[in-house]
């Protein structure tokens, strides 16, 4: 059976949620290539919470940014200095791939002001894809049963005799 629009019920709700965000001294201000001026804030921490065995952290600004990633102070300029402004929805991104060989970050920017980041590492795999590993803050699911980063590196540069099976959008490497 062919959908459409007649074929097709249901509702969508949806909430916006407003959280009152205090405000934190400015620890700098830096220019995108296009001309995006962009704060760093020194923001807050929230709060931690364990769910599923795992800690959760929120806040926002270089407080937040501090706590999840390993990104410094001079890593964010050079991004926002440096990098690729992308707009998703309300938010723009500011995506830099140029911290070393290997080490890329996103800057997530409101309202021209940086509220969080995710850093992580690239690999190229012996198809000669670029991989990017998350840090395991940001995405535990790779890390399961005591694996670790270099692991993870080791099987894509190493696969035995080349083996990687895919079914489109997931790679398996053997």
């Amino acid at each position: 059976m062919a959908l459409s629009a007649e074929s097709v019920s249901g509702a969508h709700t949806s909430e916006r949620v407003s959280i009152e965000v205090p405000a934190t001294p400015t620890e700098g201000v830096w220019q995108t290539p296009n001309g995006l001026e962009v704060t760093l804030p020194a923001g807050a921490l929230y709060a931690s919470e364990i769910s599923d065995g795992r800690e959760y952290t929120r806040g926002f600004g270089w407080e937040y940014i501090a706590q999840t990633t390993s990104l410094s102070q001079a890593d964010v300029q050079h991004v926002i200095e440096t990098g690729t402004v992308v707009e998703y929805g309300h938010n723009k991104h500011v995506i830099g791939d140029t911290l070393s060989e290997k080490d890329k970050a996103i800057l997530t920017i409101i309202g021209g002001v940086a509220v969080a980041a995710e850093s992580y590492e690239s690999v190229t795999d012996t198809c000669g894809r670029k991989v990017h590993i998350p840090d395991e803050s940001a995405n535990p699911h790779p890390y399961k049963d005591g694996i670790t980063k270099d692991d993870i590196i080791d099987a894509l540069k190493n696969t035995a005799d080349g083996n990687i099976w895919t079914n489109g959008y997931l790679y398996a490497y053997i």
